[in-house]
């Protein structure tokens, strides 16, 4: 099962990155747009996980003692690509979410998963293979949101769609 840990949005948050969707189509944009029910923050991507795994992915996220803390997505931006960039609205700086991300990807890698080795970007997807103007501006209004949740996903087609769907959640406490 293609697995994949992250922090899944609240509606409202969802329903602003859908209204910058929204922009960048009527500016005539074109590529993938993720479906709004899809927009989620990846802290680790694990990639194919045998069913039998996933008791450790459970394991190593129940392991990790951390509160809830806030979020805020405070801009717009691209990863350049020759087929088209990678569209996202991007974390503003935080240390709660650094730190967690690197102890969960410490523990998962001492229980055995392959990571890819990559610098942490937190960025939520908005759109991959697009093509816009250069001209193209967007000001993404102030998006502050609680992280009370981390989530274990998988990611599979379904009609021909993409879906992600939790496979087990761990509450964080509140401060």
């Amino acid at each position: 099962m293609r697995t994949f840990i992250a922090l899944n949005l609240p509606p409202e948050v969802k329903a602003a990155l859908s209204s910058a969707q929204d922009a960048m189509r009527a500016a005539g944009g074109r590529g993938n747009f993720t479906r709004p029910e899809n927009l989620h923050l990846t802290l680790t991507f694990l990639g194919e996980v045998e069913r039998p795994r996933l008791g450790t992915v459970r394991a190593v996220l129940d392991s990790l003692e951390y509160e809830g803390f806030d979020l805020s997505l405070d801009r717009l931006g691209k990863f350049s690509r020759s087929g088209g960039d990678i569209y996202w609205a991007g974390i503003a700086p935080s240390p709660a979410l650094s730190a967690l991300q690197r102890e969960l990807s410490q523990k998962l890698k001492e229980s055995g998963f392959t990571l890819e080795d990559q610098k942490f970007t937190p960025h939520v997807t908005l759109a991959r293979e697009l093509r816009l103007s250069s001209d193209f501006s967007y000001a993404l209004p102030p998006l502050r949101f609680f992280v009370g949740r981390l989530s274990l996903m998988k990611s599979e087609r379904l009609d021909g769609r993409l879906v992600y769907t939790e496979v087990y959640g761990r509450q964080l406490p509140s401060k």
